[in-house]
């Protein structure tokens, strides 16, 4: 029996065929909301979803061979059926959000538009940093991490989402960190510790996964001897606990799980829990994620203390913030260098990919 949503190796392949899928011509909303109840903010941001779908604007727009120009920008932003689009989007920030169950392509499906949402918004801050209006641009910013706390805890492939949506997100404002005004830092500040004082996602992505990879599990054990099931039943909840404790943990004090030595009826089974703790890739995108949102918070520190002194730091023990300028991947410490009165570079280790082991340096 196999666990093709629990196996992070089948849930990224999953979440490649999501972001690649094309949009199916029927609506996605009746079908991930049968009996929409108007106070699931999701339920709007569907609907969004089916509107950029069915737009020929957006459409022309995401196979542009070269990247849009600003004119180009603001002109899928006037398209009737996007601007709606992000009018439903807002609106339904404004509700809380709770996504839906489908155990189907349908779920990946609204992966998909929740990516291109994310991808959508960009632009629109884009447009708003050139006129301006800073403000707006960060409500973008502080929508979409919203939104993508909640797509983080909804299992392992809703949280791979999430930190796509993040990663698409935090590139495009801090490029422009140099418009933020003194107040637009402080209130970048702010998200930055308010999104970090949130429970690790991860730990509820993985109690999303347990808990549907024990329901199959008793499925699947209904044909064993007794005593079997029993042993597999024990060895799952045994395991599963063992891998919470560990997710629990800063990622960069992580260290491996003990073999899992219990063999016999049933074993091949708890073994696919293991595909979670002795790969870590995926739990690994989730400590990155947070080292991109420290970055947002510490280059807003540094600009607001720009404004404050007029003058850049000469050290990030200046701006006393704590551990948020430790890289949360490798427990050391982020590295600014300035380069001159009005020029600095901050290197986030963590966040640098590095080549695997059989590829040739350039």
């Amino acid at each position: 029996m196999k666990f093709p949503i629990f196996a992070p190796m089948l849930a990224l392949l999953f979440y490649s065929v999501a972001s690649c899928a094309q949009t199916p011509l029927e609506p996605l909303f009746p079908k991930l909301f049968p009996q929409p109840t108007g106070k699931n903010g999701l339920e709007e941001i569907i609907m969004a979803g089916d509107l950029l779908a069915s737009s020929q604007a957006m459409k022309d727009f995401e196979l542009m061979p070269t990247k849009p120009t600003l004119f180009e920008k603001r002109t899928i932003l006037s398209d009737a059926r996007v601007s709606r689009a992000i009018t439903l989007y807002r609106s339904g920030l404004r509700k809380k959000l709770v996504m839906p169950k489908p155990a189907d392509e349908n779920a990946f499906q609204g992966y998909a538009y929740l990516r291109r949402m994310a991808r959508l918004m960009t632009v629109d801050s884009y447009v708003l940093l050139a006129d301006g209006r800073t403000n707006l641009a960060i409500d973008d910013v502080v929508g979409m991490l919203e939104l993508s706390l909640t797509v983080q805890t909804d299992r392992l492939i809703g949280g791979l989402v999430g930190i796509a949506i993040d990663a698409i997100t935090l590139k495009s404002i801090v490029q422009h960190m140099d418009q933020m005004s003194e107040f637009d830092c402080k209130r970048l500040m702010a998200v930055a510790k308010d999104w970090l004082s949130a429970p690790d996602p991860s730990l509820k992505a993985f109690a999303v996964e347990r808990e549907g990879f024990m329901k199959e599990l008793e499925t699947i054990i209904k044909a064993y001897p007794k005593a079997d099931a029993d042993k597999a039943r024990e060895y799952a909840t045994m395991r599963s606990a063992q891998i919470m404790e560990h997710l629990s943990k800063p990622y960069v004090g992580r260290q491996p799980l003990p073999a899992l030595e219990a063999k016999g009826a049933g074993m091949e089974l708890v073994a696919a829990l293991d595909s979670l703790s002795v790969l870590d890739q995926s739990f690994s995108k989730f400590a990155m994620d947070r080292a991109k949102v420290q970055e947002l918070g510490v280059h807003a520190a540094i600009r607001k203390w720009k404004w404050d002194h007029d003058q850049l730091p000469d050290s990030l023990a200046q701006l006393d913030l704590g551990t948020m300028i430790i890289d949360p991947v490798n427990g050391t410490q982020m590295i600014y260098k300035k380069k001159s009165d009005n020029t600095y570079e901050l290197i986030v280790e963590g966040l640098i990919i590095k080549p695997a082991l059989d590829e040739p340096s350039i």
